[in-house]
């Protein structure tokens, strides 16, 4: 029974495009480099040579008359096809085994051109509520707190709140301690005279 051969595929980055663009002032000729290299890794697992999931590959580009390093990362597999993701091209002379000894390296080929934020998106929604950017602020108001401790509850941030709030404690449905931050005010009644 014959094994099924797989397809290697080659996908240039994102970040493999810049280097190259960097490096010459032009755009990246991907269809030379995808052919090339998928026929280097096809070759080096004919051999038996490609173990693990990092390959770095010399390559001499024509048109700038220059030999180039390629580094890839092995990607998704999909049924018979493996993708591996070209993520970094620099002149061969630029690479150094201490380089790739000390990390320097791998440190440049993980880094991204536009890197994600790392905060979740629903904290993100959480905050914008908190703050009132997306209007699900509570529309009630706490009563018997100065303005200004109220935009420290709506607008600061949770050390502000808790530095202007410390001394406030919720007792009965009142606020107890609010007197620091409010005039004493006089209380209006009805009165029983008519003018």
């Amino acid at each position: 029974m014959a094994t099924d051969r797989v397809i290697n595929k080659v996908l240039i980055t994102e970040e493999a495009e810049f280097d190259y663009e960097i490096m010459f002032g032009r755009q990246i000729p991907k269809a030379d480099i995808k052919q090339e290299s998928e026929t280097y890794i096809d070759n080096r697992i004919g051999k038996g040579n490609l173990q693990g999931y990092y390959i770095r590959a010399k390559y001499y580009d024509e048109t700038a008359d220059q030999m180039l390093m390629l580094f890839f990362y092995k990607g998704k597999k999909l049924c018979r096809m493996q993708l591996w993701e070209l993520v970094g091209i620099c002149q061969a002379a630029a690479w150094d085994e201490e380089l790739e000894e000390s990390g320097r390296i791998r440190a440049w080929l993980t880094s991204k051109l536009n890197p994600q934020e790392s905060i979740d998106w629903v904290l993100n929604l959480r905050e914008a509520e908190r703050r009132g950017v997306m209007g699900g602020m509570p529309t009630y108001r706490l009563i018997g707190l100065s303005r200004e401790a109220e935009n420290a509850i709506y607008n600061g941030t949770d050390t502000e709140i808790l530095e202007r709030l410390s001394h406030i404690q919720r007792k009965g449905g009142d606020w107890s301690g609010y007197r620091k931050y409010l005039p004493r005010r006089r209380k209006i009644g009805k009165s029983n005279k008519r003018p």
